[in-house]
């Protein structure tokens, strides 16, 4: 990935380059290379860009088909509620207790994502 010792590094190098071609009289040369390392720089940032891009609209996309499972449960959750309200009278008096408390949790966990999503 980004490393700044190593850019400052190859800036250096050029720094010290820069002074070694000046002395030669090849410095023009030398301001090529410099603008293809610019031009480098540009390309990575461009493909930098694309791949932040990428990323998002995988995490938006991520984040509709969490809405949708959300949406899902939601839905499967209110029908086993009705289901259980329906039967509740059927279930023998020992149990009606622990009937009770499995309402009361599936009415918690519904609130509490209610209140999670507002």
């Amino acid at each position: 990935m980004y490393d700044p010792a190593k850019k400052i590094k190859f800036l250096l190098v050029f720094i010290v380059a820069g002074i070694v071609l000046k002395s030669l009289d090849l410095l023009e040369y030398m301001v090529y290379g410099l603008m293809a390392y610019l031009a480098w720089i540009a390309i990575n940032m461009v493909i930098v860009g694309i791949r932040l891009l990428v990323g998002q609209i995988k995490s938006a996309s991520s984040e509709k088909q969490y809405s949708a499972n959300q949406a899902m449960l939601h839905e499967k959750l209110a029908k086993d509620m009705q289901e259980l309200r329906k039967y509740k009278d059927a279930v023998p008096k020992e149990q009606q207790e622990q009937v009770s408390e499995l309402e009361a949790d599936i009415s918690n966990f519904q609130s509490r994502n209610k209140n999670d999503n507002a």
